[in-house]
C-alpha cells in the first residue's frame, strides 16, 4: 500500500478559507475528522484489496509413470495433465512414450520429472536403486492385488488432490465385486483357466495372489491353476487333467487375437478339455484386464457373462 502524504494542520484546517471567515465550532471540526478518518480507512482497504498478490496455482507435479496399472490409475483420476512420460504399454493419449516397463535412464531423466511412478516389482527394482540414487523422487505404486489397487487409487488421489475422485473409483470396484459375487452365489461354480501366453506346449497363467485369481473368485470361478506361483507354467497334459469348462485369454496377441484363432489352436491341441468341446474358449477383446486399474470396475460384469455361459453349456 502506498503512504498517504502528510500535510501541517494549518494546510489541512485553513486550505480555500477567507481570513475573516468564521472559525468552525468544535463539535462541527470533530464530526469532520471522524468522517475523514473513516474514508481514509476505507481507501486503504479498498488499496489494500486491489494491490494484494493474487494465489498462486499449486505447482503441478511432472511424472513419469513406467508402471502401466498405475498411468491408469492417474488417468482414471482425472489427472493425465500430470504425465509427462509413460511406457510403450501405458493408454493414455499424446504423452511420450519413453521405453517398456525398464526405459532407458536417460530417457526418463529427459522429462525432467518432479516423481517416477514405479511398481513393486523385483525386475523393476535396479531401476529404483538408480533413480532414487539420483535424487529423483520415486512412488511404488503396488498394483498386484485388488487391495494394491484400492491402496494405490487412494494415495495418488491423496498425491494429486483427487480424493473425492479416488473414493468414487473404490466404490465403483467394490459395488461390481459385491454383485458379481451375489451373482455367482445362485449358481455351481466353474473350472476356468486364464491364459497369459502359450509357448511350447506350456501355458503361461496365473497361480493365485493377483488379481486376476481373485476376479475368477468373485465371478464363481475356481482357478485350475491355483496354488503355483504368481505366474504358473502348465504343460498341456496338465491342462487336460486339470479339465477346465472355461478357458480365457488375458489378452489379444498376434498369434490369438480373437475367440476364433484361439479355439482353432485349442481344437488342435486338447480337443477333449470341457471348454473346448463346448466351445468356452475366449480371448478378451484388449489388454485392459490384464492391467489391474479401476477400469476393472467395468471388466467383471462381463466376465461373469462369460463364467455364467459356461455353467450353462454344461450337459
Amino acid at each position: 500500500m502506498r503512504p498517504f502524504s502528510q500535510t501541517s494542520p494549518t494546510s489541512c484546517c485553513c486550505a480555500g478559507r477567507k481570513r475573516d471567515a468564521p472559525l468552525p465550532r468544535p463539535r462541527a471540526v470533530a464530526q469532520r475528522v471522524v468522517t475523514v478518518v473513516a474514508l481514509v480507512m476505507a481507501l486503504a482497504a479498498c488499496q489494500g484489496r486491489a494491490e494484494a498478490p493474487a494465489a498462486s496455482a499449486a505447482p503441478t507435479p511432472r511424472l513419469v509413470s513406467v508402471n502401466p496399472a498405475a498411468t491408469a490409475i492417474v488417468d482414471a483420476l482425472g489427472a493425465s495433465a500430470h504425465l509427462v512420460g509413460v511406457t510403450r504399454y501405458c493408454r493414455v493419449a499424446g504423452v511420450p512414450v519413453v521405453g517398456d516397463t525398464m526405459p532407458p535412464l536417460d530417457r526418463i531423466l529427459a522429462r525432467t520429472p518432479d516423481a517416477v511412478l514405479i511398481g513393486d516389482y523385483p525386475s523393476q527394482r535396479p531401476l529404483r536403486e538408480q533413480l532414487s540414487a539420483l535424487g529423483v523422487r520415486v512412488i511404488v505404486v503396488p498394483t498386484v492385488t485388488l487391495a494394491d489397487l484400492r491402496a494405490s487409487t487412494r494415495a495418488l488421489g491423496r498425491e494429486l488432490g483427487a480424493e473425492d475422485r479416488a473414493s468414487a473409483l473404490v466404490a465403483d470396484i467394490d459395488e461390481a465385486l459385491a454383485a458379481a459375487k451375489a451373482r455367482a452365489a445362485q449358481r455351481d461354480r466353474v473350472r476356468a483357466l486364464f491364459v497369459f501366453d502359450i509357448q511350447q506346449g506350456y501355458v503361461y497363467t496365473t497361480g493365485g495372489h493377483d488379481h486376476l485369481a481373485e476376479l475368477l473368485d468373485a465371478v464363481g470361478a475356481d482357478n485350475v491353476a491355483a496354488g503355483g506361483p504368481l505366474t504358473s507354467r502348465l504343460a498341456l497334459d496338465a491342462v487336460l487333467a486339470r479339465a477346465p469348462e472355461l478357458i480365457l485369454h488375458a489378452a489379444p496377441s498376434e498369434r490369438f487375437p480373437d475367440d476364433a484363432a484361439a479355439r482353432r489352436y485349442w481344437r488342435e491341441a486338447l480337443p477333449n478339455v470341457p471348454a473346448v468341446a463346448r466351445g468356452q474358449v475366449y480371448v478378451w477383446p484388449d489388454d485392459r484386464l490384464a492391467q489391474n486399474a479401476p477400469w476393472i470396475a467395468s471388466a467383471v460384469g462381463p466376465m461373469a457373462d462369460l463364467v455364467a455361459a459356461a455353467a450353462a453349456a454344461r450337459p
